[in-house]
Formats: C-alpha cells, structure tokens, sequence
C-alpha cells in the first residue's frame, strides 16, 4: 500500500443513473505493494446517455481536461487523474498516480479541497457552483457531480470491472413559455437565467460527496439559494417553448407554498417571474426536473441599453506623453467614453493621438456599453509605431473579432463592419500584435454599413521642386484611396508658366515656361471630390542661377536592421550621381522613428530616406568642382555627437559640429573650394548615434 504507480483509466462514456444496473466484481488478491496497471471500463451501453460531461443530442462526451478524483479509501486518501483526450471524446483514459490498492473509489469533478470527515459525514468536499456555464443544449460539465461504484482488481491485476457513475447533483431545466402581448421575446436570446428558492432550499455550496455510499449531503459551507446560469454569443439560445437554461442543483424537496423566482436578461428584455408553488416539486438525484415557466406582459421589461449611436472620440486634445487616463474621457452629455484601459495606454504629443503599448506590454481600451443591436460599422484613423509592425484588433462583446492589416506609417481610416450584437455591448480595442506600437487619431462607431471612407489624395513625389532657369516637363506622381467611380484629379495652378496639365493613371505632366526674370515661385493644386486637396511648390530661378543638388538616400540601403555594422558604397542621385561611401552604418528602423522626431520637433523634412551612422560610423561622398554651400538636417542621442568637415584639395574649406539631443536643420552658408573636388564627411563620435538627412549642396559651377 505504500508503493506509488501510474494508472491509465479507460473510460468508455455511458448513462448510468441512480437505477442503474451494476455488474459484479471480481475478487483479488494482490501482495501489497504490487505495482500493477489498471484499465477501467465504462459500462451499461444500453442506458441512454443522461451522464457526463458535455451532451450533444443523445451522445455524452467526456471534456478535454476533466478530472476524476481517486480514493484508495473512500475516507482520506485523493489522486487527481486528467482525461488525455485532446478533443471531446466519449471514450478516454486518465492517467495519474496514486498508491496501490485492491479497491478504487472514483468520483467527478476531482477536488483539492481534500476527502475528509465533516461534522458526522466523511467524503470528498467538492463545490457545487452557484455560477454556472451551460450551452444551449446541455448543463454546465464542471457543475455536475458524480460518483462510481468501488472498482475492484481481479486476480491478475490487469483489468476491473466496468467504470460506472452515478449523478448525485439534480438537474433542472428552465423553459421560458413567450405569452406576452406580439410575443415580445420571439427571435430573443438568454444570456442569463436563475432561479432562486426560500428559505433552507439551498442549491448550491460546498456538500460532502460519500464515496462508499453514494451520497451528497447538504451544502455546510457558501451554501447559496440562487443558481445563475451565464451564456456567451456562441452558447445561448432563442426563446422558443422548448429549448431551455438546464442548472446542476443539490436534490430537494421544494414543498407546496415554497416560493421560486425565475430571473432572466436577453438583449432587449429583462424577465422576472415569482412563483408560489401549489404543488411540491421534487429536484430528484440524477433526473432532470423541467421547469415550464409561463411569462406574461407583467413579467417582462424593456431592458436599459447602453449609449446610444454615433459613438465618437478625438484625440487631438491630447499633449505631453505621459500615460492617459482614459477613464475621464466623456462624450458632450458627460457619459463616460470608456469603462476600461490598462496603463499602457499613453498621450502622443504632435501629431496628437493615443498611443497604445510599450515595447515590452500590450495596451487596451474598452468602451463603455454601447446600444449595438443592430447592425454597425466601426472607423478608427490609426497609424503604426515607426519601426512596429501591427493591425487593429476590434473585438464586440464576447467574441466578434475583426483585424485590420497592418497600419501604415501616415494616419489612415480603417472601416470595420460588424453584425449586430446585444443593446449592452463593450468594444475593446488594441493591436493585433503582442507589444507592438499604434497611435489611434479618432474613434467612430456608426449605425448600418451603408458607410463608405472618404477618398484620399496624396502625392507621392516630390512637393517641393527648384528647377532652372530653362523650360522644363515635370510629373507629380499621385495615389488616390477609396475612389469615387467618375471621378478624376484635376490639377490647376496659381501662376501662367506652370501649364499645360497632361494626365495619366497616376500622374499629372505639366510645362515649366523658361524664365527671363528674377527667381520666382507658384503652386500647383492637385483636387479630387470628396478628398483633401494636396499642393505642390516650384521654385524657378533666374537665368544663370546656380541650383542646388539634393541627396534623397534613393541608393541607400543597408542589410542591418538591427545594428550599426554595414559597411560599403551607393550611387548619390543627384548630377553625376557621386558614389557615397559609409561605415558603421545601419538600423533603418531607428533612422524612422527619428525621421519621426524630426518632423515632430517642428524640422521640415522633404525626403523620404534616412542614413543612421553609428558610433565612430562615418558616411563621404566627392562632389566634382567643389561646393559653394551646405544644408541638412540630423538628429543625435544624448551622448551621440557628429562633426560634417568639408575638405578640399587636402585641407579643411568648412566644417560644423552636430552637438548630442540635436533635432535640427543645420546650414554652412558659404564655403570656398577654390576649383577642387569637394570632399563631404560625416563622422560620429564613439557613442551611437546621428540620423541624417536632406543633404543639399550648391555647386560650385
């Protein structure tokens, strides 16, 4: 009896009930300590099935993770046993460990509470929940208590006979009779019913479960006389006179003259309904008592819904970068917005917005409850976290869940079509991606999915152009989001010498008249219906004027995203592309989230690429004939610091210094080459890092 052995319990699911038959045991006569493998069979197949766990139809299923309890003695000892299954199953083992006996007590659901002797009786202390989870056709597995007849090892130690169980708990069901004026709860859903006795009728609590002589007593501890039954949009049912709410119960006499309220909610009604029984009712062990409640108009009441729709919230009130509380929101007649939001939900400071998550934790939001029974449409303008990646999670009530792709770097409205829910609903919101970055710019929940996003109109070259003197032919390249059939761009300028508009799929051409004047400046406005418009600036100079040459970083690109370790060369874009030479270089993603920061801290920036140099990095390039001036712009860390020398013909014409926390556009206005190669370095310090970009030049002829 001391040895320890792992048992394997082969349990073919059946129906036994209190009558049910019991077949005899064989003897055994085992050496104590004798470590020996047992396989228990369920039994009784001819029974039609009213035993665990989970009912489908007329078929019982043992549930994935269940666990039986095991006495070697029906009085102290207790082993839980797990069902492997890793699907419902109506046949299953469970294996665990437990000392070696000749006879073995099982029971259902296993307890840690412990088998033990409370006041006269001795059992295992199992807790019969006064909140229950049911599905539409069947009780709640975990809330209903069984007991077997004891299995004895026959002479071989290798087989038992047939695991029965027996029911202990009662099981009622609940069914709601709709005789209200128009039938006020057809096409309705329950998504909670309890019934609640007077008196000592207790239903639930913690009760002693008698394994040597099949029995519950009465709950002695959190006994409860209300039993609740909660559903979620995949396990409720509709009101029809015959499906019903079936609750685990302790068995009881409710006598003549007992009182019995049946308390229900569905998405638009609450039901109440005190009975005063004129007969006993019997809550007899293992059957199934129905309840056949009949409901009148009195009986039934308009349910409170949430808020009602359009649900709107702006964040462009936010500033600083602190976490938010999101609780104080509130809408103009100063309901609360929100009902919850953990703490990693932050203020964004230019452009405003919500942030949700750090790196290392996930944040949320979850509305207050809306009226969402009916159909409704979702639209959040949202962007991602320079270098995160993820969507938008939008969940309704329990479990409609829509995602969004993953966001893009520039705000953009994601529209989200959902069915209809309950007129209590929450809507949480989050990434889709465990600790990655988003910043959300404004919420709308609508009514119906008649909705339609806005077209958007964005330029996707250059806006700002300085050309020459000459007369030219330039193409502003465009994209248009959520177009609107029919309609076209249509480009238009403030000034005479831009004109002549020719236009293709995805671009607008337009003649630049040559210029016999001093420098000047216009506008061209691209317009699409419905859209923002967008602008694009030409800056023409005079006749004989030198231009300026700009580096976009086009050629740029480095096989490191993460380190500072690259090293090689890239062809410039500008007039006789110069090849760029770079070392310790690297980290795209750093160089766009400053990039970020830049515009943030009120920089203008034009182009699209950055360079990250690291510590002791440097980046050069040779300009042919020199260079008369020098701006860009850059950003350093706090300890990261930068020099830019220009050196010609062996010897320094110019240099400025990037001190470190810079975000700046810097500019050496006048620089002397005296007629040789221009030679630009930018060389950091030995502490990471300087972000750079936008360098343009005037050459020197």
């Amino acid at each position: 009896m001391k040895s320890l052995s792992k048992i394997t319990l082969f349990a073919a699911l059946t129906a036994v009930t209190a009558t049910a038959c019991q077949k005899e045991d064989s003897s055994i006569d085992t050496p104590s300590g004798k470590l020996v493998k047992m396989t228990f069979t369920a039994g009784n197949p001819e029974l039609k099935p009213e035993v665990r766990t989970e009912i489908d139809g007329l078929t019982p299923y043992w549930s994935v993770g269940d666990q039986i309890g095991i006495s070697t003695d029906g009085t102290k000892s207790n082993y839980p046993f797990t069902n492997d299954a890793t699907e419902r199953a109506a046949t299953t083992t469970f294996s665990g460990n437990a000392n070696i006996s000749s006879t073995i007590y099982a029971y259902y659901p296993f307890t840690a509470n412990g088998i033990d002797k409370v006041g006269d009786n001795t059992g295992a202390k199992v807790d019969l929940p006064a909140n229950q989870t049911p599905t539409a056709n069947s009780f709640d597995g975990k809330a209903d208590i069984l007991v077997s007849k004891p299995l004895t090892l026959d002479s071989e130690g290798q087989q038992v006979a047939n695991l029965e169980f027996r029911r202990l708990s009662a099981i009622v069901k609940v069914v709601l009779k709709d005789q209200s004026t128009d039938t006020k709860l057809a096409d309705q859903h329950v998504s909670s019913l309890s019934i609640t006795t007077d008196g000592d009728n207790t239903l639930a609590g913690r009760v002693v479960v008698d394994l040597l002589n099949y029995t519950m007593y009465a709950p002695y501890y959190n006994g409860s006389n209300t039993v609740t039954a909660t559903y979620t949009t995949n396990t409720e049912y509709v009101i029809n006179g015959v499906s019903g709410t079936y609750l685990s119960v302790y068995p009881r006499l409710l006598a003549a003259g007992s009182k019995l309220v049946v308390e229900a909610a569905t998405e638009g009604y609450v039901i109440k309904k005190e009975i005063v029984l004129s007969n006993e009712i019997d809550l007899e062990t293992g059957k199934i008592t129905t309840l056949n409640v009949n409901l009148s108009d009195e009986h039934i009441t308009a349910a409170a819904t949430g808020l009602s729709l359009p649900f709107t919230d702006d964040f462009s009130d936010l500033t600083g970068n602190s976490a938010t509380n999101i609780l104080s929101r509130k809408d103009k007649n100063g309901n609360d917005l929100y009902s919850a939001g953990n703490s990693y939900v932050y203020q964004y400071d230019s452009p405003h917005g919500l942030r949700m998550s750090s790196s290392k934790n996930s944040g949320y939001i979850v509305t207050s409850e809306l009226d969402l029974s009916a159909p409704f449409s979702v639209l959040i303008s949202a962007k991602v976290w320079p270098k995160d990646t993820s969507g938008i999670k939008v969940t309704a009530g329990e479990s409609a869940a829509i995602t969004t792709a993953d966001l893009t770097e520039e705000f953009k409205t994601y529209l989200l079509k959902f069915d209809a829910q309950n007129s209590k609903t929450k809507i949480r919101i989050e990434p889709s991606a465990t600790n990655e970055r988003i910043i959300i710019e404004s919420i709308q929940i609508v009514p119906g999915h008649d909705i339609t996003l806005p077209p958007v109109l964005k330029i996707t070259s250059e806006t700002t152009l300085s050309v020459p003197a000459e007369s030219a032919t330039k193409t502003i390249n465009y994209t248009v989001e959520n177009p609107t059939n029919g309609v076209s761009v249509v480009a238009s300028s403030d000034v005479s010498w831009l004109n002549s508009f020719v236009y293709n799929v995805d671009g607008v051409s337009f003649t630049i008249d040559a210029n016999q004047g001093e420098e000047r400046s216009g506008t061209i406005t691209l317009s699409y219906e419905g859209a923002e418009a967008q602008t694009v600036s030409v800056t023409q100079t005079k006749p004989g004027a030198v231009m300026w040459e700009t580096e976009t970083f086009e050629n740029y690109t480095v096989p490191s995203t993460t380190s500072y370790g690259s090293s090689g060369t890239f062809n410039g874009v500008t007039t006789g592309t110069p090849q760029w030479s770079y070392s310790g270089c690297g980290n795209p993603n750093q160089a766009n989230t400053d990039k970020t920061a830049l515009a943030n801290a009120g920089v203008v920036v034009i182009n699209d690429k950055y360079a990250a140099i690291g510590k002791n990095g440097s980046m050069s390039v040779t300009i042919p004939g020199g260079i008369t001036a020098l701006k860009f712009n850059a950003l350093t860390s706090s300890k990261g610091s930068a020099t830019v020398t220009i050196t010609a013909n062996g010897a320094t014409a110019a240099s400025i210094t990037i001190p470190g926390n810079s975000k700046s556009a810097f500019e050496i206005p006048t620089i002397d080459c005296q007629g040789y190669d221009a030679t630009i370095t930018i060389k950091q310090n030995n502490q990471n890092r300087t972000t750079i970009g936008d360098i343009t030049w005037q050459p020197a002829n």
